[in-house]
């Protein structure tokens, strides 16, 4: 069940690079969290890190 303030929040429409190293790791901030995914290979998984508050605040390489 979502909030109504998840509903309203909007994603950044950007992907962050989180790691520059091989594969490299990006984040793209959505509702409640960040979809997490690593480049660099034939595939491109995604997964959601839960996050509602935005904390997650890796070292940027």
């Amino acid at each position: 069940m979502e909030n109504k303030e998840s509903m309203n929040e909007e994603h950044s429409g950007t992907w962050e690079i989180v790691d520059k190293s091989k594969p490299r790791t990006h984040r793209l901030k959505v509702p409640g969290g960040w979809l997490v995914t690593i480049s660099g290979g034939f595939s491109f998984p995604v997964t959601y890190y839960p996050d509602p508050e935005h904390k997650w605040n890796p070292r940027i390489k």
